[in-house]
Formats: structure tokens, C-alpha cells, sequence
């Protein structure tokens, strides 16, 4: 292979890849708040009424009110 096809192959792989990060960054707020939180509720006996994501952030997350009980 030539440079020019490497440069290629890694220049799309790198795209794939980062257009991958931003689809699971748009989507994991709505993911955990579907699936995940009501989930983890329920396997500890804890009633999951609703709950609100903003945002999810490399240091931490923004939720707005959750409400949990029996």
C-alpha cells in the first residue's frame, strides 16, 4: 500500500470514529433516562416515577427533578 491509500484509510477511520463519539454523546442522555435509571430502580426496590438528563459532560452530568418511590 501507498501513503496516500493509508492516509486515506485512517483519515475515514478517524471520521467514523468521532462521528461515533457524537452520536453516543447525544444519545446517552436519553439512554440512561429510559433504560438505565428506571432499571437500576427496580432491581432495588425503589418505584422510578420519572427523571430528567440534561446533559452528560467528561466531569460530571446535569439532571433535572427525578421523582422516586414506592
Amino acid at each position: 500500500m501507498n501513503c496516500k491509500k493509508i492516509f486515506i484509510f485512517l483519515a475515514v477511520t478517524g471520521f467514523v470514529f468521532v462521528v461515533a463519539l457524537m452520536a453516543l454523546w447525544q444519545l446517552l442522555p436519553g439512554f440512561l433516562e429510559s433504560r438505565i435509571l428506571p432499571e437500576l430502580a427496580r432491581q432495588n426496590g425503589v418505584g422510578w416515577q420519572s427523571g430528567r438528563i440534561h446533559h452528560i459532560g467528561l466531569t460530571g452530568f446535569d439532571a433535572g427533578p427525578m421523582i422516586v418511590g414506592r
